[in-house]
């Protein structure tokens, strides 16, 4: 469950450099624009693991985050960007003109407006959370407590700005598997494909319930 979290959305930047240094100059902005994350990828099973439990903590490390990476090819450096809570792109755009101005010359484009996060309105995740635990039991519901910064709400978002509604995960980890193995993006994706059958029945009576109100 997410209530009154979500996912990130995502900003993106470009900076130009100018002068006979300006490859040297934008691998070291690069490094400097890169500083500014707070988060980092995992890079390990147990990396995972311990994201997934820091986003179940109440004022955990993910109750504001930047997960931020900048690259630098010749001349250009490309930023693209996650933060949270979502006001804070407007701090972090600020952040990334501040270090790209102290180099002459340069020149910052954002193309277009922050992508919007997904935010999941906390009274319409408590209805269902209950329905949730009734049908499933207690034990097999979690709770995040902040949003899970390797994602974005991509255009959940925008549904979610339109009708009301809520976003959900559905576990589909084998008992003793690694966790990697409930991840699609990762190469050993292998669900226990009964959680389908448990995400159905739960999610079925769930409407069943709301068409009769």
């Amino acid at each position: 469950m997410t209530g009154g979290y979500g996912m990130p959305g995502q900003d993106k930047a470009e900076v130009t450099l100018q002068g006979p240094d300006a490859p040297e100059a934008a691998r070291r902005l690069a490094a400097e624009i890169g500083a500014l994350a707070t988060v980092t990828p995992p890079q390990t099973p147990a990396d995972i693991e311990r994201m997934v439990t820091d986003a179940q903590t109440p004022d955990g490390p993910f109750a504001r985050f930047v997960a931020l990476r900048a690259s630098a090819q010749d001349t250009k450096v490309s930023v693209s960007y996650r933060c949270w809570p979502q006001e804070r792109y407007t701090e972090i755009r600020g952040e990334i003109r501040r270090l790209a101005t102290s180099y002459a010359g340069a020149t910052v484009n954002f193309p277009a407006e922050p992508f919007p996060a997904l935010v999941c309105p906390e009274p319409d995740a408590r209805v269902l959370a209950r329905h949730l635990r009734r049908a499933l039991g207690r034990d097999s519901v979690a709770t995040l407590r902040s949003a899970f910064p390797p994602f974005s709400g991509e255009d959940y978002a925008l549904y979610l700005d339109r009708v009301p509604g809520t976003y959900t995960f559905l576990g589909v980890r084998a008992p003793g598997a690694p966790i990697t193995t409930s991840y699609p993006h990762f190469p050993d994706f292998a669900p226990d494909e009964r959680s389908i059958g448990i995400g159905v029945r739960a999610m079925a009576g769930w409407l069943a319930q709301r068409s009769h109100r």
